[in-house]
């Protein structure tokens, strides 16, 4: 992609495209992610609604792992050109190859998260805008969420009928559950983050009362919504307001030991009820840390380690890390050995490096529990690489212990000072 970029960022600028892949190697983020306001984001869509009756909101079904890795040839060349050229010698195949070996030599799937993945994505997607522009259409497209405005019903279908064609010649196919046509008149897509701002408290200090009641209102919210992010954006936005700042920044302003002592406990127990808002309880509890007595402490961490025991039922992997770090490394109290086994047996490598990053002691039993699935013949080359690799760079796992047809790049990667934790 950097020997090629002039030429590969020409397949890059979609107008219709909220991502911006652009700049590389000049710039120190490769795409530029276009995170609005909300402000901003409800100006836009006040204009394009303008002399609209209904609105189309449609998705990709599982986007990335939808990726056809030869799609991606042919959207730079073109389909017929790809499946004509026999030799394959221009950089446009190479980058196909190179993409499928990035994913165990499978042609079905692009890895989610990596930087390469995104662009792989807007390459394909930007060729599907522009089948729908050359069929006359006005839309946006965040990553895989097109949003469109139409006049009448019969325009707005047809929208949604050119898009799943552009998309089944790339392979791909529209999410028929979140893809819906709406009335602007009914339409309330929107509805729900005014009235999340409107209850907002006004007060940039507001009172722990006034707090409380937010979190009650957007909790009873998420209710009505509950396909909507409407809790995650409410704290986030009351936490930001509070200057409650991100895990590891300091902050610019001192923590009130009345108000976000109460806010903390809030997001607890909301926490024990939607487990994804354990990063959200973090912060803050990173936040109020000094203000904690040590009966607190403790109370949090047991609370933690029930959250974190249902978590490992259910192979909650963001839960559990997140977890572990507020239990350790902010609390400074232990995750007691019947649940660190309980962690370990989810047989998560991500789990498992979080485990052992908090603490030596959990090493061991992290070995012991991939020893005996090597033993009991539950391993295959691929399985636990990533925590094999890191057991090694310790010199937890040596040389002799490893599949040298499938990880002799340890032996390489590991002068070179490659490394994925903080396991030392």
């Amino acid at each position: 992609m950097v020997e090629n970029w002039v030429k590969l960022s020409n397949f890059l600028h979609s107008d219709q495209s909220m991502v911006k892949p652009d700049g590389w190697p000049y710039r120190d983020r490769i795409v530029v992610m276009d995170y609005e306001s909300t402000e901003s984001r409800m100006h836009r869509d006040t204009v394009q609604a303008q002399g609209s009756r209904f609105v189309v909101r449609a998705d990709v079904a599982n986007c990335f792992p939808s990726i056809y890795s030869h799609a991606i040839d042919w959207a730079l060349r073109g389909k017929a050109v790809a499946k004509k050229d026999k030799v394959k010698s221009s950089w446009e195949p190479k980058l196909d190859e190179l993409l499928r070996n990035c994913h165990d030599r499978e042609t079905k799937g692009a890895m989610i998260g990596p930087v390469i993945s995104n662009i792989a994505a807007e390459v394909i997607l930007q060729r599907v805008d522009a089948d729908l522009v050359a069929a006359g259409f006005e839309f946006t497209r965040y990553v895989d969420d097109f949003t469109s405005y139409h006049v009448t019903l019969e325009e707005a279908e047809r929208f949604v009928a050119q898009l799943d064609r552009s998309l089944a010649h790339y392979r791909l196919q529209l999410n028929t559950r979140k893809t819906r046509i709406s009335s602007l008149a009914e339409d309330s897509d929107s509805d729900w983050i005014t009235e999340v701002l409107m209850a907002l408290p006004r007060k940039k200090r507001a009172g722990a009362v006034e707090s409380l009641r937010f979190l009650r209102h957007c909790e009873a919210s998420a209710r009505r919504h509950p396909q909507r992010s409407v809790l995650t954006f409410g704290i986030k936005t009351l936490l930001g307001k509070r200057g409650c700042p991100q895990v590891g920044v300091d902050s610019k302003r001192a923590p009130n030991p009345t108000v976000d002592l109460a806010i903390l406990d809030e997001l607890f127990r909301l926490t024990f009820l939607y487990p994804h808002l354990i990063p959200y309880a973090t912060r803050q509890l990173a936040y109020c840390s000094e203000l904690l007595s040590k009966a607190e402490r403790e109370r949090l961490a047991h609370n933690l380690r029930v959250v974190l025991a249902q978590a490992a039922t259910r192979r909650e992997t963001s839960t559990i890390c997140w977890g572990i770090y507020a239990i350790r490394k902010i609390l400074k109290r232990s995750v007691v050995k019947n649940l660190a086994m309980a962690l370990i047996e989810t047989d998560d490598d991500l789990v498992w490096l979080a485990l052992a990053a908090s603490g030596k002691k959990y090493v061991p039993w992290v070995l012991g529990r991939m020893s005996s699935l090597i033993a009991n013949g539950a391993h295959e080359c691929l399985d636990h690489w990533l925590m094999r690799y890191e057991l090694y760079r310790i010199k937890e796992l040596k040389s002799h212990q490893l599949d040298n047809s499938v990880e002799s790049w340890f032996v390489k990667a590991r002068p070179a000072g490659l490394r994925f934790s903080i396991l030392e």
